[in-house]
């Protein structure tokens, strides 16, 4: 992530056994065109970089689960992309200047429905609408639907509350239903736009049969605010090292152990 790249050379295509191609962040403009010969590719994520188009190629990829194209260039995605991608079940193509034509046959495509995390936003919306001359038009209901604000050279999504469930039913607070009358605001930080942490509970929530606001507090594990130096400091016994790249390493230690449950870092 992050890196500057600018290209990615052919030769990746030879790992045959690549399961995972994460280059997202950095300048890319293009993909290597054969990038379908890696078989068995199961994510592709390039998010956050100066593409203006995918290789048809990626049609070709018949294990590809995850494709995560948001924040790019581009304008047309490559035909047939759902159905030829049968195991795909993420994607997320925010932030794209996608045509109207482009949002019509990915919204046409039959095998839309079973996508499990389908974002787009709500210009590309609206540019479908025109090309359809029909301003009311739905939207698949797996769509989950926000505004994109530039962040730097990143983006923040805000989407509506009625995005977090496909019941599209008024929210529960306190044990009670809301009445349709009223509305709530729910305001949440996720470090993954595409795998929110929150977006179960929130969900819950949203359904009939959801919980309470009280029992959703009950289930967000919360500690007491400290330094970073005594929080380092109670977990590993050690001060930390002046440098901004001791600090960095510390921190790296603190998050993977909080991910892997206590599980000790290995030493780099």
């Amino acid at each position: 992530y992050a890196n500057q790249l600018t290209a990615i050379p052919d030769s990746v295509c030879n790992l045959q056994s690549l399961r995972h191609l994460m280059i997202h962040g950095n300048r890319l403009r293009t993909l290597p065109e054969s990038l379908g010969s890696i078989q068995a590719l199961e994510s592709l994520v390039v998010h956050d970089n100066l593409l203006e188009r995918l290789p048809d190629s990626v049609c070709e990829l018949p294990r590809l689960e995850w494709l995560y194209v948001y924040n790019n260039k581009i304008q047309e995605l490559p035909k047939g992309l759902l159905s030829s991608c049968h195991r795909l079940d993420r994607l997320l193509i925010e932030a794209n200047p996608l045509t109207g034509e482009a949002m019509e046959n990915i919204f046409s495509d039959g095998q839309a429905h079973r996508l499990r995390v389908f974002g787009v936003d709500e210009e590309q919306v609206q540019r479908w609408r025109c090309s359809q001359d029909s301003p009311d038009a739905e939207v698949p209901r797996n769509c989950i639907v926000g505004r994109m604000f530039p962040w730097g050279r990143l983006y923040a999504k805000l989407m509506r509350a009625s995005e977090l469930s496909q019941s599209k039913i008024p929210a529960a607070t306190n044990g009670q239903s809301l009445p349709k009358s009223e509305r709530m605001l729910v305001v949440a930080f996720s470090a993954s736009q595409g795998e929110p942490e929150w977006l179960g509970i929130l969900a819950k929530l949203a359904r009939r049969d959801g919980v309470s606001v009280a029992g959703a507090r009950r289930r967000i594990r919360r500690t007491p605010e400290r330094m970073f130096g005594d929080l380092y400091r109670s977990v590993h016994g050690l001060e930390v090292e002046s440098g901004s790249t001791e600090r960095a390493k510390a921190v790296a230690t603190l998050w993977y152990e909080y991910c892997n449950a206590g599980v000790p870092a290995k030493e780099t």
